[in-house]
């Protein structure tokens, strides 16, 4: 009982952490940061798309940087 509650509430807290993450200084911080978020998030969970990731990596860019991607 104790390994599901506390697994679960980590994985809700890293959930919201990627709903928040975003591009504050350079690319390459921003990359490093979210790969660690990602890591951590498969490790709990990996049913997810990877499409899910992708689309959450590109909302945290810099709104130009973000352009360019697009």
């Amino acid at each position: 009982m104790l390994h599901d509650r506390f697994d679960r509430d980590q994985h809700e807290l890293l959930t919201r952490q990627l709903f928040s993450i975003r591009q504050q200084t350079i690319v390459s911080e921003y990359v490093k940061c979210f790969t660690e978020l990602v890591d951590q998030l498969s490790a709990c969970s990996n049913s997810t798309n990877p499409v899910y990731y992708t689309m959450h990596f590109i909302d945290g860019l810099k709104p130009e940087i973000k352009a360019i991607v697009l």
